[in-house]
């Protein structure tokens, strides 16, 4: 790679096929365990390296409503820079697709796309442990995106991932995000552990698609009812499973088939502020 050019790089969503809260902790983080897939739904990210010594780094974005020095990847570039310090300057331009606040990963997967692609840029200086830990202060779900596996299983807070093999990812996806967003603080805010695990104490990774289940899309449901309503919209199309992904708002239905996915598609797209058909990534 060389400076002054523009290089262009996708930045993948994810959802969360299961997701159980385990416990709170002192620290007021929850340890959690999650089969996490990312999907064909990206972000479209453009970046520059100038060899100019003014170590100036801009951001921006086709969503005017982020600010460029409050999200991140700018929180990503100053933690790479504590370790490996340079003089260039860096501009990011983030054309997003990804909705924000939905649950599809998207601030994360950006940060993570960031750090690698830099790290690349500057030959690797730091191994993949040590930008799992950068992810890790940034964001809980940025290691995932670090991490080239495409189905991952995630433990603590995030930081102990690893491949989740199974055969029963390869599907068809509809994404249904409704017009209000979800923050993930009140999410968690909201679910009541005590009774959670009162009828899920389940503290492995579940085998099947039958056991796949979200504690935070009870939480949410009380408030915003509507997900349930899209999910039976979505199983009413053809889906096989549809859940809430990570802490909302958007909702999720697999499909076998692609035609069965565009049908339910062309059913439901009047009805919703938007709506993606992508497919698992393997």
């Amino acid at each position: 790679m060389e400076y002054g050019c523009k290089y262009i790089t996708l930045s993948p969503a994810k959802i969360n096929l299961f997701l159980k809260v385990l416990n709170k902790r002192e620290d007021g983080y929850h340890n959690i365990l999650s089969i996490v897939q990312k999907i064909s739904l990206f972000d479209v990210i453009k970046i520059k390296v100038i060899n100019n010594k003014k170590n100036e780094v801009k951001i921006s974005f086709s969503n005017k409503d982020v600010n460029p020095e409050e999200n991140t990847v700018y929180s990503a570039i100053s933690y790479f820079k504590s370790d490996f310090e340079f003089k260039d300057s860096i501009e990011v331009f983030i054309d997003k697709k990804i909705p924000m606040e939905a649950g599809l990963g998207g601030g994360s997967s950006n940060a993570a796309t960031v750090l690698k692609f830099i790290n690349d840029f500057y030959k690797r200086p730091l191994k993949e442990e040590r930008l799992l830990k950068i992810g890790l202060s940034v964001g809980a779900d940025v290691p995932l995106f670090i991490s080239d596996k495409k189905t991952l299983l995630m433990r603590g807070i995030g930081e102990k991932i690893e491949e989740y093999r199974t055969d029963m990812v390869k599907y068809f996806i509809l994404i249904v995000k409704p017009r209000f967003s979800i923050s993930t603080k009140w999410a968690y805010k909201n679910l009541n552990l005590e009774l959670t695990n009162k009828f899920k104490s389940i503290n492995r990774a579940p085998s099947q698609i039958s056991e796949f289940f979200n504690d935070l899309e009870n939480a949410v449901l009380i408030k915003y009812p509507e997900i349930n309503y899209i999910k039976n919209m979505l199983y009413k199309g053809g889906a096989f499973f549809s859940l809430m992904t990570g802490s909302g708002s958007a909702v999720f239905g697999l499909f076998k088939e692609h035609n069965e996915a565009l049908h339910c598609l062309e059913q439901i797209k009047n009805r919703y502020y938007k709506i993606f058909l992508t497919k698992t990534l393997v």
